[in-house]
């Protein structure tokens, strides 16, 4: 259910209540450490550190475009690694 609510604006998110709180568990959750804009100021970016191996990922989306096929950056599954230096995204890298 997406829609908005009187009492979830302006309020306090908490979106990693109730998850364990260690580094290397739910310390950060997905809620992310960084955002940003690109610098010609079409694209924002959201970095997360990721859960349990801090692998990260990184959510790309152009601001210009209504597109819904945005881009994802991420650890690829263990079933697409490709032999290689960037067959694997090493634990605690934060996608190297």
């Amino acid at each position: 259910d997406l829609r908005e609510r009187d009492e979830l604006d302006g309020g306090e998110w908490k979106f990693c209540e109730g998850r364990p709180q260690g580094h290397d568990r739910f310390g950060s959750c997905q809620q992310g450490l960084a955002a940003a804009f690109s610098p010609d100021h079409h694209y924002i970016l959201f970095g997360a550190p990721g859960t349990y191996n801090w692998k990260g990922l990184l959510f790309v989306t152009n601001i210009d475009s209504s597109d819904p096929d945005q881009l994802v950056y991420k650890t690829p599954e263990p079933s697409e690694k490709v032999p290689g230096a960037a067959g694997d995204v090493a634990q605690n890298s934060y996608l190297g």
